[in-house]
C-alpha cells in the first residue's frame, strides 16, 4: 500500500516535526501498524460527515485515529510481530503501549488533549475490559 502525500499533508505531519519523526520509526519499525493507522485514520474521515461532526472535530477524530497506535513504535518488534503466545511480561509490555502513545502526545504542546485521549484509550471496552485503565473516561 503506497500513501499519498496529499494525505500526509492532510493529517498536519509538517506542521508537527515529532510527529513527522514518530511516523517514519513507526514505518520503519511496525509497517503494518503504519499502514493499519492510515487505514483507520481514512474510515475516521468517512465515519465523520454522517456524525456530522464539525471541521475541528473531524480533524481530531483524524489525527488520533492516525496516531491511535504510535506507541508500538516503542516497542521492540519481536514482541509486536511474535506468532506464538506472549508471556505474561510481553502482555504486560503490549498493554503499554497506549500510554507511551499518550505520553508521546502530550509532549508535544501541538496537540490537544482530545488526540491524547484517543490514543490513551483507544484499546478500552464498553465493558470495562480493555486497557490501560478500566475506569476509562471515555465510557
Amino acid at each position: 500500500m503506497v500513501v499519498s502525500a496529499d494525505l500526509i499533508k492532510q493529517l498536519y505531519i509538517d506542521k508537527h516535526s515529532d510527529m513527522a519523526s514518530w511516523i517514519k520509526l513507526l514505518l520503519y519499525k511496525h509497517p503494518e501498524t503504519y499502514h493499519h493507522s492510515v487505514r483507520v485514520a481514512m474510515l475516521a474521515e468517512k465515519i465523520a460527515k454522517p456524525l456530522e461532526l464539525s471541521n475541528a472535530d473531524k480533524e481530531q477524530l483524524v489525527r488520533g485515529c492516525f496516531l491511535h497506535d504510535i506507541g508500538k513504535s516503542m516497542i521492540p518488534r519481536e514482541v509486536i510481530l511474535q506468532s506464538e503466545s506472549l508471556s505474561e511480561t510481553q502482555r504486560e509490555i503490549i498493554k503499554l503501549y497506549p500510554i507511551i502513545g499518550a505520553e508521546m502526545i502530550e509532549s508535544n504542546p501541538g496537540f490537544g488533549s482530545e488526540i491524547s485521549k484517543i490514543v490513551k484509550y483507544h484499546q478500552e471496552r464498553w465493558d470495562g475490559s480493555g486497557y490501560p485503565e478500566p475506569d476509562s473516561p471515555l465510557l
